[in-house]
């Protein structure tokens, strides 16, 4: 490698793992990244990869754009019999089409292979192992299951979402029973469920919606109960155009002017026919300039290792601001399940509490 080039290890292959090993090796070319992933399937992680062709994106095909070539819009061209319900649904209109979920999977699958076949020696590798610890100091590096040693100058953690945790109680003997699905992505989280079994859904956000969907395929007619703190299932999608901008390229002083100014704007757009689920997705993307905003610094007030930048994330000042003050507004608002959802959920409509 050049004197000035360094060597970064991610762990984890899945979407983001994959986008940022990408992204990375795009703007470094020099280089050496290797992404260490147990799995076969890169680029998809379980959102992705561990769904039916029943789950949709919950979010339009304009807001799925991960900036890559070609374009998410521009590949979904080429695989119009598979997006023939969705098209229907959004009136030809591809951009506010919500394509299955598996299709943007194998889109990123196909990302990832083109950028490790590419002709020439490419900075960007594949591992396939575990990472299990760090190497000892003053070595940087990772160790694997497999023994195998991965010197690093940087170690990414692209790990997803991790297992769900029981829900604790008194009655852990249900634990090891049959009754009880600790992990509703496994692969065979459903398949003994009868048919006319009534079911007990800890939660009632977008996960119980895939649930659900995936049950009433397979021909479940028994009664389904959804427990959550809030009691509220996700509204849908619906149209209404995408507001204006109102931002024009400036930041708030903090989250919470973000959060005022966003509901005064909800309003004037419920009044003018828009949903206000297009007013909440005008400011994504943007970033707050000073880290005090969000009520926590970075380290030592230091910027990204990898990118530079000084900076929270809109994502890190709504975990940090704005759900804790508005989290039933959140759960109804900015967490939509599909337009073809909907119905699905009426028919089957899971009893919440």
């Amino acid at each position: 490698m050049p004197p000035t080039s360094k060597s970064v290890a991610i762990v984890g292959g899945g979407f983001s793992g994959a986008l940022f090993g990408m992204k990375l090796h795009r703007a470094q070319p020099d280089w050496r990244i290797v992404i260490v992933e147990p799995g076969r399937r890169l680029g998809q992680g379980i959102a992705y990869g561990a769904c039916a062709p029943e789950h949709l994106l919950n979010v339009p095909v304009s807001r799925m754009e991960p900036g890559l070539a070609p374009r998410f819009a521009q590949w979904l061209q080429g695989r119009s019999a598979e997006m023939a319900d969705a098209l229907a649904e959004s009136e030809s209109d591809i951009a506010a089409a919500f394509a299955p979920r598996y299709l943007f999977g194998e889109y990123m699958r196909e990302r990832l292979a083109e950028v490790l076949t590419a002709r020439g020696w490419s900075g960007l590798q594949i591992m396939r192992g575990e990472a299990v610890r760090a190497l000892p100091q003053p070595r940087r590096g990772l160790l694997l299951t497999d023994g195998r040693e991965v010197e690093a100058d940087i170690v990414v953690l692209a790990m997803g979402n991790l297992p769900p945790r029981p829900p604790g109680g008194p009655d852990r003997w249900l634990y090891d029973t049959g009754y009880f699905v600790p992990d509703p992505w496994a692969a065979d989280a459903l398949e003994d469920v009868g048919s006319d079994e009534t079911l007990l859904l800890i939660g009632t956000g977008l996960t119980m919606v895939d649930v659900v969907l995936r049950l009433a395929r397979g021909g479940h007619r028994g009664p389904m109960i959804a427990v959550s703190r809030h009691g509220l299932l996700p509204r849908t999608h619906r149209r209404g155009g995408a507001w204006r901008e109102f931002l024009n390229g400036r930041s708030p002083a903090s989250p919470a002017a973000l959060l005022r100014l966003l509901r005064g704007r909800s309003r004037e757009g419920r009044g003018g026919g828009a949903c206000r689920g297009s007013v909440c997705s005008t400011p994504r993307g943007l970033r707050f300039r000073a880290c005090g905003a969000a009520g926590t610094a970075h380290s030592g007030g230091s910027s990204c290792v990898i990118c530079g930048h000084a900076g929270t994330s809109t994502a890190i000042a709504w975990r940090r601001v704005f759900r804790p003050r508005s989290r039933s507004c959140w759960a109804k608002i900015d967490l939509r399940s599909p337009p073809d959802a909907s119905p699905a959920i009426a028919r089957r409509r899971p009893i919440s509490m």
